[in-house]
């Protein structure tokens, strides 16, 4: 298959004559069905046919025929779950301590995969299922709040690790587009770092800088319930409206809106310049108390974007929500509280409202209602767990970055060679796998892509032998399609790129260390989040020996990126993961390694 495609970056610029758009989360209740079933999984008449895929086990892997399931010159991988002993040849090397690594895996979990599923991703047979679809994404909540737990001593709950925004955290520095109507597309195939026999393809997709700022429309809704009182919630809050209101100009406009069980009228400031002395004062004013009715806060918010819309037409609007997630009164579930809003969406039109949300606070926190509020709202959600973060998050540099859409209903779709590819497994994306069906839909879920921000997409892969007859120094894997719209012309845009790269390159001979970096932390939270499906269908004994030898992997990378703030944030995380692991496994973890040398910057991305 793959040798008849060519090497190419190819953009095209449609408006998709005759395909029906879908427009807002309840525009019928057709559509609010819809929705709910592709965030879900649950089965939903499509467009297209909804393809069962056959989804095989890793013990089916090891069982089946040399020739179907593991190149030729690699040795079965043992059942046990014990440490296996070193393959001659195969094994990756440590760079450190110069001991080899095999983790035998036991099996997937067994189901269909054209829907979203939660729990991890199971194994995939190209040759029945070449093709994974997902939504792009640029959230890293599940990271920042994982971190925030671990730093304050408390345990991190399997459910609440998204493997995806652990590896989007990261900085990787691509080189941005030579175009600033495209992405480029980075891509890389190397050796697994923890299980003999297996690769890793990495798929990095950017986005272009923001070309100009156009003006906003800024709606605030904060959270002025009685949760918001725990640790130092108002105040993260209260810092974070200041750095929005300081990067604000005259050509922007913006309105706040205190809800706790209604909305505090006394409170509200409508639409209005930035300098206003009200927008400051009903800031400063952020007092909770009372019980929490998100619904009330953002059907408030969504009248004032509209009005403000209508005046201001060329502007982008946002509605940002400030809160804990902790509803209780009216709506409480986010497809509830999307419904309710009506036609808040618009998705069949250029210039949407789109629904940022905040999250602060740790304990008392509802992750999965601010999370799925953005996502379904055509926006991002970020977790911030101190002031100073809450206006670095929102500094000069990043307002810009952060307020420019360059792309929304962004997904895509990866089609692997079964000639080349026996079994692919995409890390994390969860609840981003759509089904192959939708690809060509401009679905609201799928995401909003800010100017700048780059994307990042790991996946798991059983090579064929084919790849070793060819003899080849790089492998042509496969063909990946973005598909997205042009925020402000609403047109429907495509590109498409070549999934390629070394795969006779170990994992410890990979070049570019923050790769490395975010594969550990990817996989990591990937294995610590399959603890809550039973941990690939066997309780996840073997997690706390897999997350030992990714310790290792990341105690190789001490010298290079040992000072990096990421590095030792993603240390501690990985220590407390092994810690916890066991409560699931029944195993013991094993040892924390030592501090590293010193390096430039952070590590993270902007």
């Amino acid at each position: 298959m793959m040798d008849s495609i060519t090497q190419r970056t190819t953009t095209r610029t449609n408006r998709m004559p005759g395909r029906r758009l879908i427009t807002g989360v309840a525009a019928t209740v057709g559509a609010a069905f819809l929705l709910l079933s592709v965030a879900c999984g649950a089965a939903a008449e499509r467009e297209s046919p909804v393809v069962e895929r056959e989804v095989v086990s890793e013990a089916q892997l090891d069982a089946a025929p040399a020739e179907q399931s593991q190149p030729a010159s690699v040795p079965a991988q043992p059942q046990s779950i014990a440490p296996a002993a070193p393959a001659p040849q195969q094994s990756v090397q440590k760079e450190q301590s110069g001991t080899a690594s095999t983790a035998p895996r036991p099996a997937p979990r067994t189901v269909p995969r054209d829907t979203a599923t939660s729990g991890p991703q199971p194994m995939v047979s190209a040759a029945q299922d070449p093709v994974s679809t997902f939504s792009l994404d640029t959230d890293r909540a599940s990271y920042q709040r994982s971190l925030q737990l671990a730093q304050s001593g408390y345990d991190i709950d399997p459910a609440d690790v998204r493997a995806e925004e652990w590896i989007n955290s990261l900085g990787y520095g691509y080189p941005k587009p030579s175009r600033s109507d495209e992405f480029a597309i980075h891509t890389d195939v190397f050796q697994h770092p923890d299980t003999q026999g297996m690769h890793m393809a990495r798929i990095g997709i950017q986005a272009p800088d923001a070309q100009e700022r156009r003006p906003v429309n800024i709606t605030l809704v904060l959270d002025s319930s009685g949760s918001m009182r725990d640790g130092n919630r108002v105040e993260i809050a209260r810092q974070a409206a200041y750095a929005i209101l300081e990067n604000l100009t005259g050509s922007d406009r913006i309105a706040v809106i205190h809800f706790e069980e209604s909305v505090i009228r006394e409170k509200t400031v409508t639409h209005t310049q930035p300098n206003d002395r009200d927008v400051r004062r009903t800031i400063d004013n952020l007092d909770p108390g009372g019980a929490t009715n998100v619904q009330a806060g953002l059907d408030a918010g969504l009248e004032m974007a509209y009005e403000a819309r209508a005046v201001n037409p060329g502007a982008i609007n946002y509605i940002i929500l400030f809160s804990d997630g902790v509803a209780n009164v009216d709506a409480t579930n986010p497809f509830a509280i999307l419904h309710n809003l009506g036609e808040a969406s618009e998705y069949s039109r250029p210039n949407p409202i789109r629904i940022i949300t905040i999250g602060v606070g740790i304990q008392g926190y509802n992750d999965h209602l601010l999370e799925q509020l953005a996502q379904y709202g055509n926006g991002w959600y970020r977790y911030l767990d101190n002031p100073s973060q809450a206006r670095g998050t929102f500094s000069d540099g990043n307002w810009q970055r952060l307020t420019t859409p360059f792309a929304d209903q962004a997904r895509a779709q990866v089609t692997w060679d079964p000639e080349l590819v026996s079994h692919w497994r995409i890390v994390g994306y969860e609840n981003r796998v759509t089904a192959d069906s939708t690809f060509t839909q401009n679905l609201r879920e799928f995401a909003e892509i800010p100017a700048g921000s780059a994307t990042t997409v790991l996946y798991e892969l059983q090579l064929t032998p084919k790849v070793a007859e060819r003899q080849a120094a790089t492998a042509r894997l496969a063909e990946v399609e973005i598909r997205w719209v042009e925020p402000v012309t609403g047109l429907s845009r495509e590109q498409y790129d070549i999934v390629s790269g070394a795969w006779r390159e170990s994992f410890t001979g990979v070049q570019d260390q923050m790769l490395r970096l975010g594969v550990v932390a990817g996989l990591s939270a990937d294995i610590y989040a399959s603890l809550d499906d039973g941990g690939y269908g066997t309780g996840g004994q073997d997690a706390p020996f897999r997350l030992t030898i990714l310790r290792d992997e990341l105690f190789a990378l001490n010298s290079a990126l040992g000072g990096l703030d990421a590095y030792r944030d993603i240390d501690l995380l990985l220590e407390r993961l092994e810690q916890q692991a066991p409560r699931y496994a029944q195993t013991q973890p094993r040892g924390r390694r030592g501090p590293g040398a010193p390096a430039a910057g952070t590590g993270y991305s902007p």
